[in-house]
């Protein structure tokens, strides 16, 4: 995972820290001596002939809480408690090692020693902090941070990391991915396993197989509500007004970029700054029935779009904030990883019954559409050509124009709990809560609004 693993700073010194049967404390320290992992980050200790390893340097503890003083100010929320229990100590255990099992990080072990008194002894030669095998050592519960924490939930959970790998996630991002992971008390695996005996189990229920029952699902949610009925596009085209039309994005552009309120136009900079541009494909949006969409910080729109721009920037600022940044932001979406692995278990003949493209949007769509309708509320107007997320806007008017889909929010949890397993579904959505709570742009009505509606559909799972 590209900047995911926890790396060891010149201040993260390993401690000399050794674990030794009981019975053989006093044996010759040559006899004593045990070897470290070496990486290509590790900081190596100098052998000393005769007399065991020479005490390693201490770490520089005021260069480390002045980083981690500067990270809690920059990320004051982006902490997650790792420990408790206990780890009872065999002979080849470290502090060190124990605290990076633990905690991700090697760097925690003296919390470890702090909270077991008694138990870390001073030993001959100078050296310190020596453990005994069979010795039971407190784990205590200790906030770290988000790589650190991914590094210590990987041990147990392999799958974890092979969804990360699969994108670059910052460090919101990947909070609300290891909050999703712990809520759910699975692992990947489970998650995984969990979901594909949910196909089964819903399409024994019909008395169809799994293959058929997923492909039932891509027509019931996932899609666009007017998939196939325009026509609008093909009639441009037959009529030559393709460049007519080109030129009309290029200025629909433009204009919304320079001429949108300064949020949005920052929206759109930071979507940029992330490789995000507009793309013109009339086409596409005319047969999913749909006015726009987005993926990976990028907005694609057709000819309903443009005339919204043409007609007031304001009518499609809430379209910008939606698809280019709300998804661009919210990045990789768990809910799809699980819903493709799940599918990819079942045999090949029961996918080749269904849409392999259409799985993640079918089950998963709904954790990234949720976030980003909750982004564009505060740019929601009765006359926007995409659909709303409540019934109501900021300014408390009726949303129901009778020509778009009105609360799109509670129609996704709807979605939701049609799609994903009951055991998987609280756990997913402490995640995306998480995520949501901690994005600036999404107003506290949203939000509350957003609780209401998973209350209603859900029930009590926040």
């Amino acid at each position: 995972m590209p900047g995911g693993v926890a790396q060891k700073r010149e201040t993260d010194r390993e401690p000399d820290v050794v674990a030794m049967p009981e019975a053989d404390a006093d044996q010759d320290a040559a006899d004593q001596q045990v070897a470290v992992r070496e990486s290509h980050e590790a900081i190596g200790r100098e052998e000393v002939p005769d007399e065991g390893r020479e005490e390693s340097p201490d770490v520089d503890e005021a260069a480390v809480s002045a980083e981690d003083e500067a990270a809690s100010k920059l990320q004051h929320d982006l902490t997650i408690e790792m420990g408790g229990g206990s780890h009872t100590v065999t002979k080849k255990d470290t502090l060190w090692e124990i605290s990076e099992a633990t905690y991700g990080h090697g760097k925690y072990w003296k919390k470890i020693r702090s909270a077991n008194p008694g138990k870390v002894s001073a030993r001959r030669n100078g050296h310190r902090d020596l453990i005994h095998t069979g010795d039971e050592l407190a784990l205590p519960l200790v906030k770290v941070g988000p790589r650190d924490a991914f590094e210590a939930m990987v041990v147990n959970d392999p799958a974890l990391r092979e969804f990360a790998d699969q994108f670059a996630m910052n460090d919101e991002q990947l909070m609300g991915m290891l909050q999703q992971a712990r809520s759910t008390g699975m692992t990947y695996a489970q998650m995984i396993d969990a979901q594909r005996q949910f196909y089964e189990a819903q399409a024994a229920e019909r008395g169809i197989s799994a293959g058929e029952y997923i492909a039932e699902m891509h027509g019931s949610i996932g899609g666009g509500t007017n998939a196939g009925k325009s026509t609008k596009w093909a009639e441009e085209v037959e009529n030559g007004r393709e460049a007519a039309w080109q030129a009309r994005f290029e200025a629909a552009e433009e204009k919304v970029r320079t001429q949108s309120r300064p949020d949005v136009r920052q929206a759109i900079e930071e979507a940029t700054a992330n490789g995000g541009v507009f793309k013109w494909n009339p086409s596409k949006l005319d047969a999913l029935g749909v006015v726009a969409m987005g993926s990976n910080w990028n907005i694609t729109v057709g000819m309903d779009w443009v005339e919204a721009a043409e007609d007031d920037v304001d009518r499609v600022a809430a379209s910008v904030m939606h698809e280019m940044f709300g998804h661009g932001a919210y990045g990789a979406v768990r809910a799809m990883f699980v819903a493709n692995e799940s599918f990819a278990q079942l045999d090949p003949e029961e996918q080749a019954k269904a849409n392999p493209a259409l799985v993640s949007l079918t089950f998963g769509y709904w954790e990234s559409e949720i976030f980003a309708e909750l982004i564009e509320f505060g740019h929601d107007r009765v006359d926007n050509p995409t659909d709303h997320a409540f019934g109501v806007n900021p300014s408390g008017e009726d949303m129901s124009d009778g020509k778009t889909q009105t609360h799109d929010v509670r129609k996704q949890l709807q979605e939701a709990k049609a799609g994903v397993a009951p055991t998987l579904l609280p756990g997913l959505l402490q995640g995306l809560w998480r995520r949501i709570q901690n994005e600036e742009r999404i107003q506290d009505e949203a939000r509350a609004m957003f609780l209401r509606d998973v209350r209603e559909v859900l029930g009590d799972v926040l």
